[in-house]
């Protein structure tokens, strides 16, 4: 699934949109082998370090344990990762642990590119949304009911090592009948930033910081039944780490007149959470 579809499909999901949709089974969820770093257990990540290795796509990304001192996991950096795009499901686990991306076997075509990532120690969050429904156009077409090995997983990765990439990793999945293959991009913070009204106070004008791009904005309120003051809220796309990139400057965004008025308040601001809280699992396999 493209970056576009994600986006479309998980704001459809949000919103409750009333389309077509296909649930395919747990019974599905079984790994394709035997090989034991392929299920998820409660001893795969303890006190946020990995312990035991863990893999999807039989080995398109390989996590294995970190051995020394761990860094901490801190509330803000924990914050960031979910606040992560592309990125989304139910949060599975996260840690330490030592990450190696198979370059031969993933997807590395968006821009900007993922540097390469082979035994590097990194945070890494896991979610699975395996069991979510995906929206499809046409369901009467018939597709492939092929289930890949570690359908619906996702990894987002920080390593610890600045000159590495941030970087977002999705298993294979069947999604509407048509197996997608894994990719491999680089991670945006999704960002609820500041505003301010124009010199004439007509207009709002958004804050976009360096390397970012708007994403939404929009506000509500003033209704007729106990009216309140009307609220306004921008998120953007950052970059997390434009290595070799031609960051663009920070700049101001005119949102137009919609919502302008000095009674206007703040929607909250910073990191916009992109997964969904969910009890771990006591067993798992991808």
């Amino acid at each position: 699934m493209n970056l576009n579809t994600r986006a479309i499909v998980r704001a459809a999901l949000t919103a409750g949109t009333l389309l077509s949709a296909v649930l395919l089974p747990v019974t599905t969820r079984a790994a394709a082998s035997a090989n034991s770093s392929t299920t998820w257990t409660p001893t795969t990540i303890v006190n946020h370090v990995f312990a035991r290795s863990f893999e999807l796509d039989n080995g398109a990304l390989t996590i294995s344990p970190f051995h020394g001192v761990a860094p901490v996991l801190s509330p803000a950096l924990e914050a960031n990762m979910w606040a992560t795009y592309p990125f989304g499901g139910r949060v599975v686990g996260i840690g330490v642990g030592v990450v190696t991306v198979n370059a031969l076997r993933t997807s590395n075509t968006q821009r900007p590119r993922v540097t390469s990532l082979v035994n590097v120690p990194a945070f890494v969050g896991l979610t699975d949304e395996a069991d979510l429904g995906y929206m499809c156009a046409a369901m009467r077409v018939p597709g492939s009911r092929v289930v890949p090995v570690s359908h619906g997983w996702e990894a987002v990765i920080f390593p610890l090592n600045p000159t590495k990439s941030d970087a977002v990793f999705a298993a294979s999945s069947n999604i509407c009948g048509r197996v997608r293959p894994n990719t491999i991009d680089a991670a945006y913070l999704v960002l609820s930033v500041r505003w301010h009204l124009s010199p004439s106070g007509t207009d709002i004008v958004v804050s976009v910081p360096a390397c970012a791009t708007m994403d939404s904005w929009g506000g509500g309120g003033g209704g007729y039944v106990n009216p309140e003051p009307f609220s306004f809220a921008a998120t953007v796309h950052v970059l997390d780490r434009p290595l070799g990139q031609s960051c663009s400057p920070a700049t101001n965004f005119d949102a137009g007149t919609s919502y302008a008025s000095p009674s206007t308040v703040h929607g909250s601001t910073g990191p916009v959470r992109q997964v969904s809280s969910a009890p771990i699992p006591v067993s798992r396999s991808t």
